[in-house]
């Protein structure tokens, strides 16, 4: 059993992105299952439940949270962040093709590792640029953007299109910093749930104040809808926060490119089995692509771990330190952090 414990809890992190990234992609079918709702009250409904279920974590682990002044600000820039990258990605698919915004918000994992590379002094290995570079091209053959690849369609709208893109590239550059501030805030011992939390209130509130100017207020009558929209909440929360946990652990390159990845192909297997979506030549070499380098991550991930498991087993001092963690790693730890 200890060894078994061990063996999950030097790789928490990596566990985390996979269920992130399952739980992100779910939620794209989620919201085409409620075609009824508009996106601002979807993110409504998201921010609420980001709030709720995230406060109810913080009691459950029966922690008391306590930060100075500075981290405060620093959680509520995270927050902030978040709220504006949902904000952003909404004005920019109302404008523009969506393809062309894929293709530049998906880029962020690549600016996040220079990023955290200059301010959190990261490692950014050459495979890390690489499996980067393969997944943006993947996620650039599959999203076909206009720009690149034209259309059948009349192409009048190139000024709703250029606002649009403007508004990808304001959320490619909120995308590529909120990471970065939560691995930040991570690495200082503050809980996912705080950051989940932080960001539930602040989307919610701001989702709310838009849709209500923009959207106005539906009820789904079809009980069908209603347990969509309810996926939509438990998905964006489960998402939210285990990639928040991850960011303890793992760098923030390694952090979004696997949740990103993963997030894309989660949605291309499930459109496939629930909307019979059959991609064509060009979207099947992106997701090979992104298999691929998703795959790689991993299997250098995996083998990270195994690495750190046997110096610290050759490490006396670190196995004396391994051991006090391990005690002190109980429900009954109001400090713990790791029970969802």
């Amino acid at each position: 059993m200890e060894e078994l414990r061990e063996f999950f809890y030097t790789r928490r992190g990596l566990f985390y992105t996979i269920i992130s990234g399952i739980a992100y992609g779910s939620l794209g079918i989620f919201a085409q299952l409620t075609p009824s709702v508009h996106i601002l009250e979807s993110s409504t409904v998201r921010g609420l439940f980001l709030a709720l279920l995230s406060l109810i974590v913080i009691f459950a682990s029966r922690s008391k949270p306590v930060c100075s002044k500075n981290e405060f600000l620093w959680i509520l820039a995270n927050g902030s962040f978040s709220t504006g990258v949902q904000i952003t990605l909404f004005m920019a698919y109302g404008l523009a093709p969506a393809g062309d915004v894929n293709a530049i918000v998906y880029s962020s994992p690549l600016f996040s590792g220079i990023l955290a590379r200059i301010f959190l002094k990261e490692t950014l290995a050459w495979y890390d640029a690489l499996l980067s570079l393969v997944s943006i091209t993947g996620v650039f053959l599959i999203s076909k953007p206009e720009f690149v690849f034209g259309t059948a369609d009349d192409l009048g709208e190139t000024s709703n299109s250029f606002k649009g893109s403007l508004w990808a590239i304001g959320c490619l550059i909120l995308y590529s910093i909120q990471p970065v501030i939560a691995r930040k805030l991570r690495q200082d011992s503050t809980q996912a749930s705080i950051l989940t939390f932080t960001f539930g209130i602040i989307a919610l509130s701001t989702s709310a104040i838009l849709n209500s100017f923009i959207g106005g207020w539906t009820i789904p009558l079809d009980a069908k809808e209603m347990f969509f929209l309810i996926g939509v909440g438990i998905s964006g929360f489960v998402g939210a926060q285990f990639l928040n946990l991850s960011l303890e652990t793992e760098k923030a390159i390694f952090a979004t490119l696997s949740v990103t990845v993963l997030t894309i192909s989660i949605t291309y297997v499930l459109q496939f089995l629930i909307f019979h979506v059959y991609p064509d030549v060009i979207s099947g070499t992106g997701i090979i692509l992104i298999g691929g380098a998703t795959i790689v991550a991993l299997v250098v991930k995996w083998r990270e771990a195994k690495e750190t498991v046997v110096q610290q087993n050759n490490d006396p001092d670190t196995k004396e330190k391994d051991a006090t963690t391990q005690t002190e790693l109980t429900f009954d730890n109001p400090a713990v952090d790791y029970q969802i």
